[in-house]
Parts: C-alpha cells; structure tokens; sequence
C-alpha cells in the first residue's frame, strides 16, 4: 500500500521489518519483493525493479495468489517495454476470471479493448 501511495520514506523504513515476516507469512517474501521493485523504479533503477517484479511475479504464482499474480504483472508491464502486452493480457484474464471489474476495466483501456 505505501508503494502505491508513494511513501519512500515510509516504506524504506518498514521493508525489512516485512522482509522479516516471509519465513511466517509465506506471502510476505513477494509482496515486498513488490514494494522493493516499486521503490527502486521511484529511484530510478529501472534495472533492479524489473529484477524484484519478477521476482514477486514467481513468488505469486508459485503461491497460486492470482490476484497478486495479476497486479504484478501489471505493475511489471510498466517496467518492461518488451513483455507489457504479454503481461497486461496475462492480468486481464486473471481479473476477468474474479470478475476484478475496475480492475479489468483499467486494463482494457491500456490495451485499447475498451
């Protein structure tokens, strides 16, 4: 959530402490794999954010955590260039498959089915 409100600072202070939790909460080691991504993009490190997205992306799917799987993928649609179709696609199935209407709806309009 910090990542998506834009509060660096915020978040840079608490992503250890969720680092901490992944060996607990098994979907604690992709969602800050996520938030990592997203503050190393606001960095600039475009590099390294596509790394950590991908990293969050398989740690998702390998927990069979569709709708995260679906919101990274969109998030790593932004990142790169060269999968963003696949990756949008890939998030539009999964959203309309919950029937993720806004979610779905957003999605669409970027790949120009709206």
């Amino acid at each position: 959530m910090l990542a998506w409100l834009g509060a660096w600072d915020r978040l840079r202070e608490l992503l250890p402490r969720l680092r901490g939790y992944s060996a607990a909460v098994a979907l604690a080691g992709p969602a800050a794999d996520r938030a990592a991504a997203r503050l190393a993009q606001a960095d600039g490190d475009l590099g390294e954010a596509t790394r950590l997205m991908d990293a969050a992306l398989a740690g998702f799917a390998r927990l069979e955590a569709i709708f995260d799987v679906a919101r990274t993928a969109e998030a790593l649609a932004d990142l790169d260039r060269s999968r963003a179709a696949a990756l949008r696609y890939e998030a539009l199935a999964i959203y309309e498959r919950l029937g993720a209407a806004p979610h779905r709806d957003r999605i669409r309009a970027a790949v120009g089915d709206a």
